[in-house]
């Protein structure tokens, strides 16, 4: 059973690569149809300029907590 549904979900996923491509926002992507794709290329996909943008898009007081490793923030961070 789990085979023939990873078969027919690699078969979904190759027909969508092949017409679709990734338009990625901060933690957000969307698939847009190839023909289409040119209207979003003002949008970089790299992923250091994705970071950046959600880092600023935050408010000042997220970064300090974050810089600061305030204790109220760490308590989200996996254990090491």
């Amino acid at each position: 059973m789990h085979d023939k549904m990873a078969a027919a979900l690699k078969k979904i996923a190759s027909t969508v690569i092949d017409q679709y491509t990734a338009i990625c926002f901060n933690q957000n992507a969307y698939l847009v149809r190839d023909e289409y794709a040119s209207l979003f290329a003002e949008i970089s996909n790299e992923p250091v300029s994705l970071w950046m943008d959600a880092w600023y898009h935050e408010s000042d007081m997220f970064r300090n907590r974050l810089i600061n490793g305030d204790s109220a923030t760490r308590r989200f961070d996996p254990p090491i």
